[in-house]
């Protein structure tokens, strides 16, 4: 690596500005760049400070990431006088020679004439392939003295926000770009420049440089807009249905990905439904579904454990609030009544199944002043909740009451087990502004209020998952982002205008707003940046009060509204497909010593697409999907509160939640996929004696699969076996245990074949068995059968009919799935092409013919992407792509899953 300099002093002249040009590949020589495309950035700083007092220099350091090695770090002295070469604003331009996608940090230091710091500024870039693009930076007013940003995090324009910077929407670079701002006003910064105190003029953009249309002013440059489009449905609703659920409300989704529909108000905003109906995702249509004993409108609802929905109060046909409820059974597209009915009737409530299986409904309003057109006039909020017992069928009061009446209130259910409540309102009164926690051991809400939101306002709220909620203030563009463990606030940016309606959580926390006030327009909650953005496209409807979800692949239903009986799908793609082309789920594995596992892999780009592999330092290194070479990962999950153990199974679910085998330990750690850094669990899967989690299977239903070898992992207790753990729940609930039968003598790689058969290979017993769906206690196999070419198993995967075995010394074997006794397999790929050493991982992608194979060798730090040409199972080596190089950070990877 070259040292980097400064470009001729003439241009420093011409520019008025100090320019450096620092490469993170290879710095070009001084006068012999390739023509070709420049893989650059172009970092504009920028300051609102005073020059030479408050603000005498700049202080910029640049790193090459991930190693954070410093390319750069000196000074810039600032007079604050025309006839000095040195002034803000500044350009500085970092690139590629080679054209590589490298990821750097830049640092900025702010300070005064004393050497005191005033303010810093970081961010976290990643350079786009033969294109230039700009970015600015600021020392600004607004962040000095603001050092209390957490980790990963920086001050812009007043506010913490993350330090990374999505490459993908930042404008291709013009000459003098840095020399004028695109978009400015609140809550933009003034921009100056140094020597003259004259703010930067505006650039001759969008509305004379005012706004950004749809994209996003951040520190006076416009970032392009979210990626995101609509497209209709293939069906229509059966009803032209409108404001169905409680206000904030999103739709359940039944157990086999399909969207319940049910009420609401019909095409003329006066009738009130009784009908129902499910979407489903893969075809695109509506099928009625039976109907409910009584029509209702603004009801609660809340999906049992065992897949059926309660559907409970609401408005009836006669403007009256309702205490009855129903419950939907997917199996029979029938509703039955409940046994009996609430103590109270509740419009507007909202209900949560708890972790005990029991729902707990809270608040709603039952003083209808009158009911026309969708509108409720009321008088208060109710401050009284109740319990809905499965077991039972009955509902019994809570006892005691909320600190705070509320209509409409929202609900999430806790990490211990309970439930907060949040937001909501009351005729006459201020919008609440408590958070309220509800103990499920104790029976009853906490005597005094768990938080306050800061700004002391009502809100709507959006359960992200993971303990976090997304509050929105009602009264002003104010968000956080409020952690539910520790009770904290972190500021989530400012919300949009004009508003609109809450649609759905996407997988990673997204949020996707539409309709409403803002007509066709939808803007999304972005969680990587901690913001709001306008999406790209528009809704082919202006729509309010619609229904909507997200759906199990990562897209988004909004149906109906405004006596429409339309519906349409949000897709929202953020990354490239990279290698791979199609959807669907796949198997996945890898892990050393047999520490296998296997997951579904979701469809469509998005922000959890990548390459994940595990590795012994306890972490995951995401690299992206067109990642080759010595390519840093795009983010990576370690540290203590991750509590990863020798990370070696991973899978992903429909919903994108990121599943982890711990080999050293007794439990399944559960992350959001677009976790980064040292990030504490969602939640666990654990039982009393699983020992040494290994491999990891996830079925297309969301049930999860975990293999144990105690002896394997040098765990102290535990049982060998394959546990079984039901969608959403932490307990398993059946156990295929060594025994005669099972022949279990060190279960490692496990996978669910096409029938839902589930296959463990023994690692180092060599036998790999079948067993039928529903297997319990010491089952005897459907079918098994020995590798004759060697009885080292390092991982398992399956597709395409095919099961592909890694060996020690051959690399991986493959065998029809049905094979059984002494097998040979009928082709094999490894050394030399790709040079195979130690197979710890496989994931194969059979949504493409021929499949594409994700090989993670453990003793070559090497991942192999190997394009197959043949027909399964006889494949052979069409094309290798490698990832390997100390930049990578691969370091013995084992665990290997790819989410597209």
């Amino acid at each position: 690596m070259k040292s980097p300099k400064a470009v001729s002093s003439s241009r420093v002249t011409l520019g008025r500005v100090m320019s450096l040009i620092v490469a993170t590949s290879l710095l070009c020589a001084a006068t012999g760049c390739s023509e070709k495309k420049r893989t650059e950035i172009v970092l504009g700083i920028a300051t609102d400070l005073g020059a030479p007092i408050p603000l005498s220099s700049v202080r910029l350091r640049i790193s090459r990431l991930p190693a954070d090695v410093t390319l750069i770090d000196q000074p810039v002295m600032i007079s604050g006088l025309p006839t000095e070469p040195y002034e803000l604003p500044g350009s500085y331009a970092v690139y590629s020679a080679d054209g590589t996608a490298d990821r750097f940090k830049v640092v900025l230091t702010g300070l005064d004439d004393k050497g005191k710091k005033l303010v810093t500024r970081t961010a976290v870039l990643t350079l786009v392939p033969q294109k230039t693009l700009f970015v600015r930076l600021g020392v600004v007013t607004a962040c000095q003295g603001k050092d209390d940003c957490q980790t990963g995090d920086t001050c812009i324009e007043g506010r913490c926000a993350p330090e990374e910077i999505d490459s993908s929407r930042l404008p291709e670079y013009l000459t003098g770009m840095e020399k004028t701002v695109a978009c400015g006003g609140s809550p933009g910064t003034v921009f100056v420049n140094t020597s003259t105190g004259i703010p930067l003029p505006v650039a001759a953009t969008v509305d004379g440089g005012a706004a950004c249309d749809k994209g996003t002013c951040q520190e006076g440059t416009c970032l392009a807009p979210l990626a995101g489009s609509f497209t209709p449905t293939a069906g229509a609703l059966s009803v032209a249905r409108t404001a169905s659920l409680q206000i904030g409300g999103q739709l359940v989704t039944l157990d086999d990905g399909t969207i319940l529909l049910v009420g609401g108000l019909g095409k003329d905003k006066i009738s009130v439904e009784s009908s129902a109906e499910v979407f489903d995702p893969a075809k695109g249509t509506f099928n009625v579904k039976g109907s409910m004993s009584a029509p209702r409108v603004y009801f609660g609802e809340a999906k049992l454990t065992d897949g059926r929905v309660l559907v409970v109060g609401g408005i009836n046909q006669a403007a009256a609030a309702m205490s009855s409820a129903e419950i939907y059974d997917p199996k029979t597209g029938q509703f039955t009544p409940t046994a009996g009915a609430m103590g109270v009737a509740r419009t507007f409530p909202a209900a949560v199944t708890m972790g005990d299986g029991r729902v707990l409904v809270v608040g709603g309003m039952n003083q209808i002043q009158s009911f026309a057109a969708g509108v409720v006039m009321y008088f208060d909020g109710l401050d009284s909740a109740e319990i809905y017992d499965p077991a039972t069928d009955t509902f019994t009061a809570v006892p005691g009451h909320m600190v705070e009446g509320r209509a409409f209130p929202n609900i999430v259910g806790s990490p211990a087990g309970g439930a907060v409540v949040l937001c909501g309102q009351a005729y006459g009164v201020p919008a609440r502004s408590t958070v309220e926690r509800f103990d499920a051991t104790a029976g009853m809400f906490d005597a005094t209020p768990f938080a306050t939101l800061p700004a002391g306002e009502g809100c709507t709220a959006a359960d992200l998952g993971g303990g976090k909620i997304l509050a929105l203030s009602a009264n002003t563009p104010a968000a956080w982002v409020f952690d539910l463990v520790n009770a904290t606030f972190r500021d989530a940016g400012v919300q949009p205008m004009p508003r609109a309606q809450l649609a759905a959580v996407l997988p990673g926390g997204d949020v996707l707003f539409a309709g409403n006030a803002a007509g066709k327009q939808a803007y999304l909650y972005d969680a990587a940046s901690r913001s709001f953005g306008f999406v790209a496209g528009d809704m082919g409807v202006a729509r309010t009060g619609f229904s909507s979800a997200g759906l199990p692949n990562g897209d988004a239903l909004v149906a109906g509204g405004d006596a429409d009986g339309t519906a349409e799908i949000f897709r929202r793609n953020r990354l490239p497909s990279g290698h791979l082309g199609g959807a669907g789920g796949q198997s996945g594995s890898g892990g050393v010593g047999g520490a296998s596992g296997s997951g579904g892999r979701s469809g469509g780009s998005g922000p959890a697409a990548g390459i994940y592999v595990g590795q012994p330092a306890n972490e995951i290194r995401v690299f992206a999907l067109t990642a080759t070479g010595d390519t840093a990962p795009v983010r990576t999950i370690s540290g203590p509160h991750t509590e990863l153990s020798l990370p070696l199974g991973l899978g992903i679910d429909s919903q994108g939640d990121l599943y982890v085998a711990n080999r050293i330990g007794a439990s399944v750690t559960v992350f959001p996929a677009t976790a980064i850094g040292d990030v504490a669990p969602s939640r666990k899967l654990t039982d009393a004696a699983m020992w040494s989690p290994s491999g990891l299977a996830i079925g297309p239903a969301g049930d999860v699969f975990v293999s144990t070898c105690p002896l394997c992992g040098s765990s102290a207790g535990g049982a060998m076996g394959v546990y079984h753990f039901p969608k959403g729940s932490g307990v398993s609930d059946r156990v295929i245990t060594a025994g005669t039968n099972s022949g279990f003598t060190d279960p490692g790689g496990i996978v669910l074949d096409g029938s839902q058969n589930l296959i463990v290979a023994n690692s180092f017993g060599g036998n790999i068995a079948t067993f039928a769906p529903g297997a319990s206690g010491d089952a005897i196999p459907i079918r098994s059968f020995m590798p004759s070419a060697g009885t080292n198993i390092q991982s398992l995967a399956y597709g395409a009919g095919t099961l592909f075995v890694g060996m020690p010394g051959i690399g991986f074997g493959l065998f029809p799935s049905t094979a059984t006794g002494s097998a040979s397999p009928v082709a094999t790929i490894g050394s030399p092409n790709p040079p195979i050493s130690y197979p710890g991982g496989v994931f194969v992608d059979a949504t493409v013919t021929p499949p594409v194979l994700y090989l993670a060798d453990f003793r070559s730090n090497a991942i192999y992407v190997v394009q197959t040409r043949g027909t399964p199972p006889n494949l052979a080596v069409a094309g290798v792509a490698t990832i390997s190089g100390p930049t990578t950070g691969l370091n013995q990877p084992l665990g290997i899953l790819v989410v597209k």
